[in-house]
Parts: structure tokens; C-alpha cells; sequence
């Protein structure tokens, strides 16, 4: 085997070594980054439904007082969609609900809390948190927030372009070794043999 051969191969190894690491590390933090946006998520829908839950009770109050009865609907969260429901899952504020969401709001009627995704076509996946509660009146009322779920591939675009470089500058090492190979071989590099037939490693070591 030739030096160069040998340089090549452990270039090779150095570099795919590299590569895997960088692809396991990537996976691992693409994942790890997602399950907390999905909890950060989830824990922002509920506390929007608490949100929801205290606007009723100020909607009640208003109705009791004979005033504009407005609470829930001048409730506004950024980025997220807020609905109150009857306990049949007849939507009181927004008048109009999309039949998924309609839908979870009876489940939650029933069964206390639902959560769920929708996934549309062309669009990001939507969440939502769906909870039964009762008013101060009495009456059963359903919270319901939605909202999307956010692209990582976008948010964290600028993460990902460095994993992807780290790659590319590893492939990049391969490919130079593989040329450095070529050359070395196109000029007829001497083996270990063949420097020993020559007296050039025991000149070395006598030296």
C-alpha cells in the first residue's frame, strides 16, 4: 500500500466519521427541538382556555348586570384562535366554527378536556386544546384555542444551513483526498516495499 493510498483512507475515515456524527447530532437536536415547540405549544393552548374561562365568568357578570356582554369575544391572544361553546357544542363566540373544531368541542363535552391536530394540505398542522369548565352561573360551558403549529425547517433555518455546511465541508475533504490519491498515483509514488528495497527506511532509522 502506498502512502498515499493510506493518507487517503484514513482521510476517508476521518470523514465519514464526521459526517455521521453530524448527521446522528443533527437528528437528535431536530428532534429534540421539536418535542419542546410541541410542549411550548400545548401548554400555551391551555393557558389561552384559562384565559377564556376568566373572560366567561367577567361575560357573566356583565349579563347579570344588564351591560354589553362582550368579555369573551374582545379576548384576543396573537397567533391564536379562541372559542366558546355550549355544553352541546353549539358555538357561542365566534358564531362559526369549523366542523373539526366543532367537533372536538363536543368530545370535550363529554370527556372533559380533547386535545388534537388537524393537518391540512398546503398549510401547517394545526393544534388545539379543548376544555370543559362551569361558569359561576352554573351553566357548563367549552374553552377551545387553536393554532398552528410552527415550521421548524423555517424557524430554524439558519441551525440547519450549519449542519448542512459542516456536511458539505466534509464531503468537500473526501473529494480533495480522492484527488490527492489520483495525483499520487498518476506520478508512481513508491510503496512500503519498495522504500524498503531502496534503503530509505533503514537509512531513516539510521539516521
Amino acid at each position: 500500500m502506498t502512502l498515499g493510498r493510506l493518507r487517503v483512507r484514513l482521510t476517508l475515515w476521518y470523514a465519514a466519521t464526521l459526517a455521521l456524527i453530524l448527521l446522528l447530532l443533527g437528528a437528535g437536536l431536530f428532534l429534540a427541538i421539536g418535542t419542546q415547540v410541541s410542549r411550548r405549544l400545548d401548554a400555551s393552548l391551555v393557558s389561552a382556555t384559562e384565559a377564556i374561562k376568566s373572560a366567561t365568568h367577567d361575560l357573566e357578570a356583565e349579563q347579570s348586570a344588564g351591560g354589553a356582554a362582550d368579555a369573551v369575544e374582545e379576548l384576543h391572544i396573537p397567533d391564536r384562535e379562541l372559542f366558546l361553546f355550549d355544553a352541546n357544542g353549539r358555538p357561542i363566540t365566534p358564531t362559526q366554527a369549523d366542523t373539526w373544531i366543532a367537533d372536538a368541542a363536543r368530545a370535550a363535552a363529554t370527556n372533559g378536556t380533547v386535545d388534537a391536530v388537524h393537518i391540512i394540505s398546503g398549510r401547517h398542522p394545526r393544534r388545539l386544546h379543548a376544555e370543559r369548565f362551569t361558569g359561576g352561573s352554573g351553566k357548563a360551558y367549552v374553552a377551545v384555542a387553536v393554532a398552528d403549529r410552527p415550521n421548524l425547517r423555517e424557524q430554524y433555518a439558519s441551525l440547519i444551513g450549519i449542519f448542512g455546511a459542516a456536511a458539505l465541508a466534509a464531503l468537500a475533504a473526501i473529494g480533495d483526498a480522492m484527488a490527492g490519491s489520483a495525483v499520487e498515483r498518476g506520478q508512481g509514488g513508491l510503496d512500503f516495499d519498495q522504500m524498503q528495497n531502496h534503503g530509505l527506511v533503514g537509512a531513516e532509522h539510521g539516521a
